[in-house]
């Protein structure tokens, strides 16, 4: 009884172990699929500045890029076939500066991203410019962005209240998600076109199956047909065989002077040449027999490498399948 209550206490401790292991597996999970932004300062063209630090799990640099320029530079549409004067007004202006801004042009150098006179009411009355830097890394890009008022100072922990503060990272944050999602949605479109080409490779062995298997009862059914040809062919041959032996006694008991003579002797070679065409002719048959059965023999060899396939095709269909559902959790607990 006691060695009992030790191995039941034993087991308790391994299902809690195990349990504990999968609530941390699970909390690494989310954890991975959750954007952080950390705020920290980074170099840059304009110097050491106040950066918004993001990591974007499985993304490019270049569509991060293409989706940031869409994110940041979001303007209303009578602002695309016009430039803007920008007056600066912040609490950092300089007085009587004036600026000629592109409403939509990103410009570039290296690997910095620079949008200016941007007018985001989440985040300032007042417009701004926006620096961004990309970085490659094996486990996705990492995004820095710099906030700075039109021709003034960067945002900045000692300029800028917590809560405007606040403010930009959740900017910043809802375009990684977006992004983190938008990688994840191709990486989707990807995994269900692989899933759709192995299912295509399953669904051609199957069809060659039934290729085989309709191949296969073509050839029996021609086989059964040369059989019975055949057995009619000797049937003919007995009959032959009987008619040529009568013919013979009829012909040996004719004269050679009698008027049937020569049409006994002409029908009876017409018959001759008749009977030694028949032995031929199955011969011919019997190749044929045989060109088809070593036909159904290849055929079943085909359908039991089919069969084989299918049960690999199908696994890896799952397999692809699974990764399609994985993606599809990851997008759904992207935080």
């Amino acid at each position: 009884m006691y060695i009992r209550i030790v191995k039941s206490k034993t087991t308790i401790m391994k299902l809690l172990i195990i349990l504990l292991v999968a609530m941390s597996m699970g909390y690494d999970a989310n954890s991975q699929n959750k954007i952080e932004v950390q705020t920290t300062e980074k170099e840059m063209t304009q110097g050491p500045q106040t950066a918004f630090t993001m990591l974007i799990p499985k993304s490019k640099a270049k569509e991060v890029e293409m989706l940031w320029n869409k994110y940041v530079n979001n303007r209303p549409a009578n602002e695309r076939f016009k430039n803007l004067t920008t007056g600066v007004g912040n609490i950092f202006k300089s007085k009587d500066k004036k600026t000629k801004r592109d409403p939509l042009k990103m410009e570039k150098k290296g690997d910095e991203l620079h949008v200016k006179s941007i007018e985001l009411d989440k985040i300032s009355l007042y417009p701004m410019d926006i620096y961004a830097v990309i970085n490659q890394l094996p486990e996705g890009c990492q995004l820095s962005a710099f906030f700075q008022y039109t021709d003034s100072v960067f945002i900045n922990p000692s300029n800028t209240p917590e809560d405007r503060l606040n403010l930009i990272s959740d900017f910043v944050r809802d375009f990684g998600r977006e992004a983190y999602k938008n990688v994840v949605d191709e990486h989707i479109k990807l995994a269900n076109r692989d899933v759709s080409r192995e299912e295509s490779n399953l669904k051609e062995l199957h069809a060659g199956i039934q290729r085989a298997e309709k191949s296969i009862t073509r050839d029996e059914t021609l086989i059964q047909q040369y059989n019975t040809k055949i057995s009619e062919l000797r049937n003919d041959s007995a009959s032959m065989i009987e008619a040529i032996a009568s013919k013979k006694k009829e012909f040996s008991e004719m004269s050679k002077d009698s008027a049937d003579f020569e049409n006994t002797k002409a029908e009876l070679k017409s018959q001759e040449k008749e009977k030694a065409r028949i032995p031929r002719e199955i011969r011919l048959l019997e190749g044929k027999i045989k060109s088809k059965e070593l036909d159904i023999e290849s055929a079943r060899n085909q359908i039991a490498e089919n069969e084989l396939e299918i049960k690999n095709q199908q696994a890896v269909v799952q397999e692809k399948q699974q990764i399609a559902e994985e993606l599809i959790r990851e997008k759904g607990e992207i935080q």
